[in-house]
């Protein structure tokens, strides 16, 4: 297992990357169309009965503007991300998103999100957000917002073969058909903060846990133990 003395940040200047494949310490694999910026840490962690090196991974997608044009127009950030080299996933969390869509002078135009959770095949989210459309005072501009809600995940540690994780991370924003000269629009999207935690499950160490039998019998001798005192103070 991989250990670091501090918190380790990589991509202080977000990755300008398109479909390329990160390998984030031979743990979490990522293919790439967009922008990423990444932060790796480690600590010890107790839990499920296991004592074991946690690496906590957190991706941050930034947040992209883009002017839609006359002619047409797009946007597209798409990420999948997967656990490789026998690496289990112990938790996947996701915060909120937010885009909003404004065109002006009936430019129309498309704004899409959606994050994906496979475990072992089997899909376990599939969330394409809301989206609403309003017309602003302006008859010549429309609005359109919306998001997708924030996404946690917790696997039980163990030993055996670690499960396969996939999570896909998507958003895109399209003009659609032609809009006149003067025509303009922007498409805003916050996409979430993911943080990823995984462990080594070969690396495992049990942390006995009493069982309660245990603390039956504890509980007994400190009644024993009061009970004696309790003689001798008479």
């Amino acid at each position: 297992m991989k250990r670091f003395l501090c918190a380790i940040t990589l991509g202080c200047t977000p990755f300008l990357a398109h479909a390329t494949v990160l390998d984030l310490q031979g743990m979490l694999r990522i293919e790439l169309d967009g922008n990423l910026g990444i932060d790796v840490s480690q600590a010890n962690v107790v839990r499920d009965h296991y004592s074991f090196l946690e690496t906590t991974i957190t991706l941050h997608p930034s947040e992209n503007w883009t002017e839609i044009l006359p002619q047409g127009d797009a946007g597209f950030f798409e990420m999948l991300a997967y656990n490789v080299n026998g690496y289990a996933i112990s938790g996947i969390h996701a915060t909120a998103t937010g885009y909003s869509l404004s065109t002006y002078h009936y430019v129309p135009a498309e704004l899409h999100g959606l994050i994906t959770h496979d475990r072992n095949g089997s899909r376990l989210l599939e969330d394409w957000g809301h989206l609403e459309s309003e017309w602003s005072p302006d008859p010549y501009e429309h609005i359109a917002f919306g998001g997708i809600a924030p996404y946690d995940f917790t696997e039980l540690i163990g030993s055996a073969a670690p499960a396969s994780h996939q999570f896909g991370l998507t958003y895109s924003y399209e003009e659609q058909g032609w809009a006149p000269p003067n025509g303009w629009g922007y498409a805003n999207v916050a996409p979430p903060t993911l943080t990823f935690t995984l462990y080594d499950p070969r690396s495992l160490v049990l942390s006995p846990v009493p069982e309660p039998t245990s603390y039956a019998l504890f509980g007994v001798g400190l009644l024993a133990l009061w009970g004696r005192r309790a003689r001798r103070k008479k």
